[in-house]
């Protein structure tokens, strides 16, 4: 098509995003509430330290890392919230900003042990009554299992 598209290389857009603003981000129009997956990742953040170690053998004085937070629609695979946080916010704290940015109630919710404890249970109103009654049987039928599979069986044999 010898079409000439001037496009910003990396210095240019990271100098310039601050006033940046995006379009919404079209979301998949949902029938039944979302059943959310959510964990975080550590990105490297490279800066001036970095290149002058690189250029001149030296060593950074630290390393910077940001956290990203993502929550995911397990039935459509759509990304439906993200955050980006300084390395020193945990999880947990960031867990109230993702639920905000989802405007479906959410039936189910993965995460790994991170977020388990009162702040995210709190957040999703899983602690009322008849939850934990729920999770009461859960856990008895559980034991009843284990009590079924490690039990020895007697017999008399005199």
């Amino acid at each position: 098509m010898q079409l000439k598209v001037s496009v910003p290389d990396f210095s240019t857009l990271s100098r310039r995003c601050r006033g940046l603003s995006l379009p919404e981000i079209f979301k998949i129009q949902r029938t039944s509430p979302v059943h959310l997956a959510v964990d975080s990742t550590g990105l490297k953040i490279f800066g001036e330290g970095e290149w002058l170690q690189r250029k001149h053998n030296i060593k950074a004085r630290h390393k910077t890392w940001h956290k990203l937070h993502l929550g995911l629609d397990l039935a459509t695979g759509e990304i439906i919230c993200a955050d980006l946080t300084l390395e020193k916010v945990g999880d947990t704290t960031a867990l109230a900003g993702l639920l905000d940015q989802i405007n479906e109630p959410v039936s189910r919710f993965l995460a790994d042990g991170v977020y388990d404890g009162a702040p995210t249970s709190d957040l999703l109103k899983a602690r009322c009554f008849e939850n934990q009654q729920t999770e009461a049987k859960i856990c008895v039928t559980i034991l009843n299992k284990m009590t079924e599979l490690g039990r020895p069986v007697f017999e008399q044999i005199a």
